[in-house]
């Protein structure tokens, strides 16, 4: 609350300098809040052609006793295939099946899919969706079946596109992801610091203060990153976060549904 108290006199002051460095201060409140954001209580994962690979992988990481997930470690999502829903053949975006990969990547045993990010050695996030080993996960023993090397922006969670399919058990098309609600407590999904970020910047009109009467072209500059963020609050709620309870339902054909009662109010984005 200070830093953003702070920015506020700094940003409306009378002084250019000083509302130069207000929104340079800005910028970097907004990388803070975006690295604190809470990931994702679940993936979905659709279009794979593993077939098998798609569904709904929910959050396997550490968790804290208040129910916030664990910073500073690797996380990772699981999904459960019961013998019963696997199958010996897998087919590609054609139709075609692909004995090999049958024979290596379904079987008639139970699978324990896993999404997860790895530290490689040269220090560099990479992202798995990999079937893991029984007796030693997260080794070599894993059967890899897609994977994507992630810049900057893209080490806190996993990607939604760019997946590139592993040469030995994968199968094109590779997938695509899209994140379900948040792993924070029920209730608190409209309590994470971008969204106390953005209703600030809302109550506070920030946004006028780049418009009005003393509109300068190096302050809508140093705006732009923050007006972006603002924009994008709008689609990650849409996507992910609703009031009243939302549930996710797996069927039993390995799809996922997400239902809820009514949309959360549009008080964080422009």
């Amino acid at each position: 609350a200070f830093w953003r108290d702070l920015v506020l006199l700094l940003i409306s002051s009378k002084s250019l300098p000083l509302r130069l460095f207000g929104w340079e201060q800005l910028k970097e409140l907004t990388d803070a809040a975006k690295e604190h954001r809470p990931p994702p209580k679940a993936f979905q994962v659709s279009g794979a052609g593993c077939t098998f690979c798609n569904g709904l992988y929910t959050f396997a990481g550490i968790t804290t006793t208040d129910g916030y997930s664990q910073r500073g470690v690797e996380i990772s999502y699981e999904r459960r295939i019961p013998p019963s829903n696997s199958s010996p053949t897998n087919k590609g975006a054609d139709g075609a099946g692909n004995a090999a990969a049958g024979n290596a990547n379904a079987g008639n045993g139970a699978k324990n899919l896993t999404l997860f990010r790895c530290t490689m050695r040269s220090q560099q996030k990479w992202w798995f969706l990999s079937e893991a080993d029984e007796e030693q996960p997260g080794t070599d023993r894993d059967i890899d079946y897609y994977q994507h090397k992630s810049k900057e922006h893209e080490e806190m969670e996993p990607p939604a596109a760019g997946w590139v399919t592993c040469r030995n058990a994968g199968i094109e098309p590779s997938p695509h992801l899209q994140g379900r609600g948040l792993m924070v407590p029920k209730g608190e999904e409209y309590q994470t610091l971008e969204h106390q970020l953005a209703k600030w910047a809302m109550d506070n009109k920030i946004v006028e203060l780049v418009l009005g009467a003393s509109l300068h072209r190096e302050i809508v500059h140093r705006s732009i990153p923050f007006i972006e963020f603002l924009a994008r609050m709008c689609d990650r709620d849409a996507a992910a976060i609703v009031t009243n309870s939302t549930t996710l339902v797996a069927t039993t054909d390995a799809k996922a549904t997400a239902t809820s009662s009514k949309k959360g109010p549009n008080a964080y984005c422009l």
